[in-house]
């Protein structure tokens, strides 16, 4: 199973075994995105997960996915962030 609960100290922690995207604000409040892809994965599969990741926004949030599509549209026409992409998982491989 990819997630476990473990206790520790008082707390209860889910542990994700297996993550291919995990998303944060750091302590700055910049986002910072740590990128885990399998040994197998490409930017294609990670264009897929994309999809399915708009989907599932628009779900949470109660709207239509091409409202979330439109506002992912606006983004790659005028960034308004920079990246902070932590490549952890490429340490072992060359990807471009």
């Amino acid at each position: 199973m990819a997630l476990k609960t473990k206790k520790i100290g008082n707390q209860e922690v889910t542990l994700v075994k297996t993550p291919l995207v995990i998303m944060f604000l750091n302590d700055d409040n910049k986002l910072v995105c740590h990128i885990h892809p399998p040994s197998d994965y490409t930017y294609e599969h990670y264009g897929l997960i994309t999809c399915d990741l708009v989907r599932h926004i628009a779900m949470m949030f109660g709207v239509h996915e091409d409202a979330v599509w439109e506002w992912v549209d606006k983004e790659r026409k005028r960034h308004t962030t920079n990246l902070e992409t932590v490549h952890e998982a490429f340490s072992t491989t060359t990807r471009n």
